[in-house]
């Protein structure tokens, strides 16, 4: 279930929402000239349970205060130049960090971290759908491959296989839950007598980004073996 949390402001702030600027892809303001904020790094990619740590820093002359707003935590104002979120153990699937900032021309202003916590599959498991026991060469028949327990499922790309061939890659462009989710992906096939006893598999993968772990999570199926009967 989300974990639905009042947000909370940091002291001297208004509870009215400032105008948001204009982000560009490298995380920083680029529309309000008085709004001249960065953060590093531009996008967060955090494992679920894992710490985490960006900092925010404010080129403004002159300018009245810097922080951050979270929806757990808000970090008091500082007159420095920059100031850093860190938290022990990220825990909330939802998080939406701001770094704001207080110019004495422009008013407030603010900048989003883009925020991904992931979590790597528990299982990963392969079935036909509504079919037991040997096929007939001709027919079509469906392969299921269930994923237990991934977030964000938005990022999952699924490769089913038979052998070493990957046979084609299934990815969900409609559930954009935070939160771990067990869903399915399905993929027909075909098969002929060359495909007695060949094995079909699937595999999950988390497609994070430039700014995720270096080697993406993949989490592996049980082979399943092919019996093939011709007509």
């Amino acid at each position: 279930m989300a974990n639905h949390t009042s947000a909370v402001l940091p002291v001297g702030f208004s509870t009215q929402p400032p105008t948001p600027p204009l982000i560009s892809n490298s995380g920083e303001a680029t529309e309000i000239v008085n709004c001249s904020l960065t953060i590093s790094p531009s996008t967060l990619v955090v494992r679920f349970g894992d710490p985490v740590t960006a900092n925010c820093s404010v080129q403004m002359e002159p300018f009245a205060g810097l922080g951050w707003q979270v929806q757990v935590q808000a970090i008091d104002l500082t007159m420095e130049r920059f100031v850093i979120w860190r938290v022990e153990r990220i825990t909330n699937w939802t998080l939406e960090p701001m770094c704001y900032a207080l110019s004495e021309v422009g008013g407030p202003c603010h900048i989003k971290l883009p925020l991904i916590v992931y979590k790597p599959p528990d299982n990963v498991s392969i079935s036909f759908v509504n079919h037991t026991g040997p096929m007939f060469e001709g027919h079509q028949y469906t392969l299921q491959c269930t994923v237990h327990d991934v977030a964000p499922v938005e990022n999952l790309i699924v490769t089913f296989y038979k052998g070493q061939t990957a046979l084609g890659k299934v990815q969900l462009n409609n559930n954009t839950t935070k939160e771990p989710v067990t869903d399915n992906f399905t993929f027909n096939i075909t098969p002929n007598k060359n495909d007695e006893g060949v094995q079909y598999w699937c595999e999950a993968k988390l497609e994070l980004g430039s700014e995720g772990p270096g080697h993406p999570p993949v989490v592996k199926s049980h082979k399943i073996t092919a019996s093939v009967h011709c007509e």
